[in-house]
């Protein structure tokens, strides 16, 4: 074993915490959340402030349910105008195909009979 591999099993040892420790810790790891918390937060705690984020709040949801019912409505008339054109692509078709029906039993009819 070298000398390097000797210093690193030394550094490495397990040892006994200090007296104490783990109070310390726990100590500076509560005011620090709480802390954090309340900077976050903390402009909620008067009244005409949480009376504002609430209106906000209520004036946003106004906002997306008003932008909700008209992307419904866009969607409704877009299909009713393709339905629309869909029932005129159909009739023009159905005319048409009537239209070669009878042309064709004209023919039919026209035509001398071949009978041997």
């Amino acid at each position: 074993m070298n000398d390097l591999e000797s210093k690193l099993r030394a550094a490495l040892r397990r040892k006994e915490a200090p007296a104490g420790f783990a109070g310390k810790v726990m100590a500076r790891l509560q005011p620090s959340s709480a802390g954090r918390l309340d900077s976050v937060f903390g402009f909620l705690r008067t009244r005409p402030v949480r009376w504002a984020a609430v209106g906000a709040l209520a004036c946003l949801m106004v906002i997306a349910i008003y932008i909700h019912d008209r992307r419904e409505e866009k969607a409704r008339v877009e299909g009713e105008l393709a339905r629309a054109q869909a029932m005129t692509a159909l009739r023009i078709a159905s005319a048409e195909l009537n239209s070669t029906l009878a042309k064709a039993a004209k023919i039919q009819r026209d035509a001398p009979s071949q009978e041997r």
